[in-house]
């Protein structure tokens, strides 16, 4: 089986051409071979064959199909992207005839003439057929203006001398003669007519017939579905060209890498290239299939189909379709295995670049292997919403689409999570697909849910997580004029937990998410309406104090929220009308937080420990007047041991609590906090979980000094990678933190094993130093000359670049500000 691409000049050769040299095979057209065929392969090359060049034009914009009966079937197919198409075939011996029939195409109808109706073959004679298709001169763009459930308002193009007239039968089979189906009568004025007497939910085909030089051309058909007024009904106006496979029609499918192909049923002609074919929802394509013909096997048997729009199927398109109130579903986790490695391995691929920097390539499951802790999970899901569009062309060409959508998932989580040090895996369940219409064609709402684990400590945390209500509504038009509008849905209620021991717990469940028309399969060319990655529920849990502080293990700090990517596809709707346009609405990308709670409630107030010294951080010849922390309490803390000998005051971009350990353990957290202004102009690119530590002092001396080193994740992998943590520390409002001798910001990039290598460490490398971060400065200081006894501003900053995740962290040495 040879294969003829829309792209291509569109010829489709017998599979009896094998008996040609492969390289013959490949100049005839620019055609690629998609099924050699086996079995009798072998016996057809060694038949006597004569060979048949066929020839097809027809205008530029309008596809043809010919076949030739005989010994045996073959088809040739010319698309719409130019006007011509050849091929010569290899076929046995005998009577062939030529059937190139009349059609209808976007509203327009074509007639063919060939040279000759029959070709009589004989072995090895070489013979020449040409067949030209032209537009019959006849009234045309038959079109569908109104439409209720009990009536239907028509509209054609036609001369004022033209003598029409229109019969409608019931089905989808057009009158062949003006005696066939019912009369629909004519308004007065011509070219359009009303007819009243259509019954709810049934489907008409309408024929327009014009007399033409005395007899009856062909009609013009159009195929109507009458609305019932019930909910997820669509009424729809279909092109003849259009294929609409209904549920358990002998058709068989097959998936193919980007697309379906489609072995045609006895009774079903060979479509043409470039026409709209729907599949109903089965076994094989759980959401149905909206398609276009791409190519046609050489017998015109098989079809190749790649996804499509709604204005490649239909001419008139509306529907309202509402989820209603579903029953709350407990997702199914998949098990150990092939399926669950491949879901796992989908769901880092559709992760953003940035996101997929914080997971391992091959994120390992939960529920199998050595994960270094045990995880138990019930997620549930409940989804909700409704879908409503529409599409009309008028004289073949769509002014336009709209939609209105909103769709909601309510999930529940909730995991038992027991580790001693870290973990991180995930879980994939059965994907949910849920359908909102059935017929004409197929529309859903497919969501395949990972659930994420990712925790570090010791401990076990029972009944962690939320039941939230996360999702979007996008309503717009497209075509002629085109605006999206968007916006969010969030709810939330947390879970009550139980917890012995001290753990950092991230978890979130979300994954691939597509709704609109045909959604087929995500690896088989499904063109969606809205499709992207969604994330009902991201959650962090952690201890809302410093590790050193004594209430460090009696209150928790948790944060939700809802995390999204989604674009809106043109194409699902005007099909290959549109430029593949693709927008995407700025309510719809990003983290939107739901809430933020405490464990126990109101533990966040505990009074401090009247014991613990007031500062650790000036020292001599300096008054500390006051001092803020900017960011969260999790990202600071006063250790021992960050710096060899010393404590210091750490902050860091993450947890800092996980930034004392050894450099083969690996601190990276996004909290998804704010970045700093000032930081992200050092960097020049976007900051993110700034954190700051701002003092006002008095120096009793003429110079004040500030004594720090700078720690990074990011070494050495991704320097000079666009992740370019940045720290700073302000004086007065200027900055201090330079490479020493130089004007150039202490950063990722400017100090490392290549720049300034005399200023680096290397802790991979065996440095000693007992902290998590792969790199870090040498202590460095900062002298500044002040006024003695008037007040300073002191600012000491870090943030991530790029990313919110691989920390970072500034160390402010013991006692590392004062003055002399």
């Amino acid at each position: 089986m040879l294969n003829s691409t829309r792209a291509g000049r569109g010829a489709v050769l017998s599979s009896l051409t094998l008996s040609i040299p492969l390289a013959l095979l490949l100049s005839l057209s620019g055609l690629g071979v998609v099924d050699a065929g086996s079995g009798g392969a072998a016996a057809a090359a060694q038949a006597p064959t004569g060979r048949i060049t066929v020839k097809v034009s027809a205008p530029k914009g309008v596809p043809a199909t010919v076949t030739l009966a005989g010994p045996q079937r073959a088809v040739v197919g010319k698309d719409a992207s130019g006007s011509k198409a050849s091929d010569t075939l290899a076929l046995k011996p005998g009577r062939y005839r030529v059937q190139a029939p009349t059609f209808s195409y976007r509203g327009r109808l074509y007639a063919a003439s060939t040279s000759q109706a029959t070709e009589v073959l004989r072995a090895k004679e070489k013979a020449r057929i040409q067949v030209r298709y032209r537009r019959v001169r006849a009234a045309d763009r038959l079109m569908v203006e109104e439409m209720s459930s009990s009536s239907v308002t028509l509209a054609w193009k036609q001369q004022k001398s033209m003598t029409v007239a229109l019969r409608r039968t019931t089905g989808d089979r057009a009158a062949r003669t003006v005696r066939q189906g019912a009369p629909v009568k004519a308004a007065k004025a011509g070219a359009k007519a009303v007819d009243a007497k259509a019954r709810p939910g049934a489907t008409y085909t309408y024929a327009l017939f014009t007399k033409v030089g005395g007899r009856w051309a062909p009609p013009v058909t159009l195929t109507v579905g009458m609305p019932t007024g019930a909910a997820g009904e669509a009424a729809y106006s279909a092109s003849p060209s259009t294929v609409i496979v209904e549920p358990g029609d002998p058709d068989r499918v097959t998936l193919v890498p980007g697309g379906v192909q489609v072995t045609l049923s006895a009774k079903r002609a060979t479509p043409l290239l470039g026409a709209g074919f729907i599949l109903p929802a089965s076994t094989v394509l759980p959401g149905g299939y909206l398609g276009v013909v791409e190519s046609i096997s050489s017998d015109g048997r098989t079809v190749t189909l790649t996804g499509g729009g709604l204005a490649d199927a239909f001419d008139y398109f509306d529907v309202a379709a509402t989820l209603g109130d579903l029953p709350e579903v407990e997702l199914t986790p998949m098990p150990v295995g092939v399926g669950a490695r491949k879901a796992l391995d989908a769901y880092v691929a559709s992760k953003s670049e940035r996101e997929r920097r914080g997971l391992p390539a091959g994120l390992k499951n939960c529920l199998g292997g050595s994960i270094g802790g045990t995880v138990a999970v019930k997620p549930t899901l409940k989804p909700g919403g409704h879908f409503k569009g529409g599409l009309k062309k008028k004289w073949g060409i769509p002014t336009g689409a709209w939609f209105d959508t909103e769709a909601k998932v309510t999930a529940g989580l909730s995991m038992d999570v027991s580790v001693n040090g870290s973990l991180s895996c995930g879980i994939p369940t059965y994907p949910a697909l849920i359908p909102l219409t059935t017929a004409p064609v197929p529309i859903s709402l497919y969501l395949a849910p990972v659930i994420e684990v990712n925790a570090q400590g010791s401990g076990t945390f029972k009944n962690i997580g939320a039941k939230v209500t996360g999702g979007f509504w996008v309503k717009g038009t497209l075509g002629l004029k085109s605006s999206v509008d968007a916006g969010l849905i969030k709810q939330f209620s947390p879970n009550p937990l139980t917890t012995v021991g001290t753990l950092g717990i991230g978890a979130q469940m979300g994954g691939e998410f597509i709704i609109g028309p045909g959604t087929g399969t995500p690896d088989h060319g499904a063109i969606a309406g809205i499709n992207g990655t969604v994330t009902p529920l991201k959650l962090s849990l952690g201890g809302y104090f410093a590790q050193t502080d004594y209430r460090f293990d009696k209150c928790l700090k948790a944060q939700a929220s809802l995390q999204m990517s989604l674009a809106v596809t043109a194409k699902a709707w005007l099909g290959s009308w549109s430029a593949s346009a693709s927008y995407s609405p700025e309510q719809l990308q990003g983290e939107f937080p739901y809430a933020t709670w405490y464990w126990p409630t109101n533990c966040e107030n505990l009074p401090p420990d009247p014991d613990e010294p007031e500062d650790t951080v000036v020292g001599p010849g300096v008054t500390l007047v006051d001092a803020e922390l900017i960011g969260d309490p999790s990202q600071s803390d006063y250790l021992e041991g960050f710096v060899t000998g010393q404590k210091s005051w750490v902050a860091s971009t993450g947890v800092a609590a996980q930034a004392v350990g050894t450099p083969d353990q690996f601190a990276s957290t996004d909290l998804g906090g704010a970045g700093s202004a000032y930081l992200t102009s050092l960097a020049g690119a976007d900051t993110y979980d700034a954190v700051g530590y701002h003092l006002t002092v008095v120096p009793q001396g003429d110079t004040l000094h500030v004594r720090y080193l700078f720690a990074s994740e990011e070494y050495p992998e991704y320097v000079d990678a666009g992740f370019n943590d940045v720290m700073a520390v302000l004086v007065g409002g200027q900055n201090c933190a330079y490479v020493p001798g130089t004007s150039t910001p202490v950063s990722v990039d400017s100090v490392n094993s290549g720049s300034y290598a005399q200023y680096f460490i290397d802790n991979e490398g065996g440095a000693g130093y007992a902290n998590t971060f792969d790199g870090l400065t040498v202590p460095l200081q900062c002298d500044v000359a002040v006024t003695p006894g008037q007040p300073v501003q002191v600012s000491i900053s870090v943030a991530d670049v790029g990313d919110g995740i691989y920390d970072s962290a500034v160390s402010l040495l013991d006692k590392g500000v004062w003055s002399d």
